[in-house]
């Protein structure tokens, strides 16, 4: 972003009226999609940004890209690259080593930013100093980068109180792309779920139900974020491992627990509420599995589906299934729509919150 004078503006940490603000980007082999990344966060209509891009030893053109980016940019964007791939948490503590920003975003490689993303989430941060952090509305962007819409999980505007976005965590991916959420720095690193249970896939996850155990958090329902959707996601390796269930499954009982020592009753209880609904996602990645031929896989998950909530089993979706999958017969389309609407996991309207809550 360039001044009237056409002079580059540099990051300023000591600027209270606009705060910095850290998008911190880190990349494994999403070239093809990492140069509309990088420029959706230089185009913010905030001035006062910092870019921070830590590549994990990528094979494709990944940090050329980077490079020419920085060198285009002086000042404004920070590199680093691990000369192996060391993972998530190493790849992501390259940008913390240098963030300054009061409030920060982790903004996928394969995502983008609307240019008021940082303008509209800094500005509700800085009026709300009490707020952990602010969390958008996405839109959905396919590989070849067409745009479809989803109907907000919320339907308004939203200051959350503790603990009302806690039990909803427990039972739906509010936010299933990490750069949906703006975090107050200070805050957040404290509560970091760096080295945690399954922290590869989750340790957002985890962060962001301990912000909001304790701090007021900001649910704004403006798509601000565009989020790919493509066959090389980071939560196919988690679908493949059944980690899409055992993960949620085994961090619900740590959130539960998380629940009790605050003493919200009402955290403890949605544990018990939340089993159904995963056994049913588990059915419904069965589904997929078997929609895609792999009936190995859609069987581990058939029979996990009854194995966490046996009276799944009951159901016409799970017997029809099950029979399926046992004589080895691939799903048709037809077949998947059918079960996939049985299934009812498509949002087709907007909810008002748990209490306690304010309107914004």
């Amino acid at each position: 972003m360039k001044n009237v004078e056409g002079v580059i503006k540099l990051p300023q940490k000591g600027n209270n009226e606009k705060p910095l603000v850290s998008i911190l980007i880190y990349n494994y082999n999403y070239g093809k999609y990492l140069a509309e990344c990088f420029q959706s966060a230089l185009d913010q209509s905030y001035p006062n940004i910092e870019i921070l891009f830590s590549d994990n030893a990528s094979d494709d053109n990944s940090w050329d890209i980077a490079i020419d980016f920085q060198r285009r940019y002086p000042g404004r964007i920070t590199i680093a690259r691990n000369r192996s791939n060391l993972g998530t948490d190493a790849n992501i503590e390259n940008c913390w080593a240098t963030q300054s920003g009061r409030y920060y975003v982790v903004l996928g490689s394969d995502d983008v930013l609307d240019k008021d993303f940082v303008e509209i989430t800094s500005n509700l941060l800085t009026e709300h100093a009490d707020a952990a952090y602010v969390m958008t509305h996405r839109y959905i962007l396919d590989k070849d980068g067409n745009r479809s819409e989803e109907m907000p999980f919320y339907d308004g505007r939203y200051k959350l109180l503790p603990p009302s976005q806690n039990g909803v965590y427990m039972m739906a991916a509010i936010n299933p792309s990490i750069t949906q959420i703006c975090y107050r720095t200070d805050q957040a690193k404290r509560r970091s779920a760096k080295g945690d249970f399954g922290s590869q896939f989750y340790g957002t996850r985890i962060l962001d139900f301990r912000l909001c155990l304790d701090y007021p958090v900001i649910y704004i329902n403006d798509p601000l974020v565009g989020h790919r959707i493509h066959g090389e996601n980071q939560s196919l390796v988690a679908d493949k491992n059944l980690m899409e269930i055992l993960g949620p499954y085994v961090l619900n009982l740590q959130f539960k627990e998380m629940g009790r020592t605050h003493g919200y009753n009402t955290i403890v209880n949605k544990f018990n509420e939340s089993i159904p609904r995963l056994a049913k996602l588990a059915l419904r990645y069965s589904l997929r599995a078997a929609k895609r031929g792999d009936i190995s896989l859609a069987l581990q998950y058939w029979h996990l589906s009854q194995a966490i909530f046996p009276e799944v089993g009951e159901s016409p979706e799970c017997s029809m299934l099950g029979a399926m999958l046992k004589q080895g017969a691939l799903i048709d389309a037809t077949e998947y729509h059918s079960f996939n609407s049985g299934l009812d996991f498509q949002r087709i309207v907007s909810y008002k919150p748990d209490e306690p809550f304010i309107r914004l």
